[in-house]
């Protein structure tokens, strides 16, 4: 199979172009590039590869798992904070719609199921190892309403924050 590169760079050099361009690189975008413009890159390199007979089937696994290593970093590090699709895509610099696919595919569970279950694991972990007070922990894991954790911590878990600490602490 064969592949084409593109280089997304920082540097603004004629000469990291040139060498590039003799490299037989397919494009040489320069940073901050946005969505459209990498989805165009995209759309003529899979176009090139296809008039070549040499299209991937799907991009590779590398470079999905890569996208998704981010994604659940970005939710990590924001996990007392409301996390939307739209700031995780604008982190990942990719459109919401693709990085929803890709993750959904990858990891065969949506973006909002993946932070709500992260949310409830961390929920669990801090009512185990703390005594921090339940209204504490729930917004340490991103819920402004102590009620709405709570039935969504008993959906997921099976019984309340409260009963879960009592049952992992006696």
């Amino acid at each position: 199979m064969r592949y084409v590169s593109i280089i997304l760079s920082g540097f603004p050099n004629f000469h990291y172009a040139q060498r590039a361009i003799t490299l037989g690189v397919f494009e040489y975008l320069l940073k901050p590039v946005n969505n459209a413009m990498l989805e165009d890159t995209l759309r003529r390199a899979i176009a090139h590869l296809k008039q070549n007979g040499d299209i991937p089937t799907e991009p590779p696994s590398s470079a999905a798992q890569s996208l998704i290593e981010q994604v659940q970093f970005y939710i990590f590090d924001h996990i007392s904070q409301e996390i939307t699709r739209d700031d995780i895509a604008a982190y990942v610099n990719f459109s919401p719609q693709y990085l929803s696919t890709v993750f959904k595919r990858e990891t065969n569970c949506t973006l909002s199921d993946y932070i709500r279950n992260e949310r409830i694991a961390f929920a669990k972990r801090l009512l185990k190892q703390t005594n921090l007070p339940i209204s504490m922990i729930s917004e340490n894991v991103g819920y402004d309403s102590l009620s709405y954790f709570s039935t969504v911590f008993r959906q997921l878990v099976g019984c309340t924050p409260r009963e879960y600490r009592k049952s992992v602490t006696s």
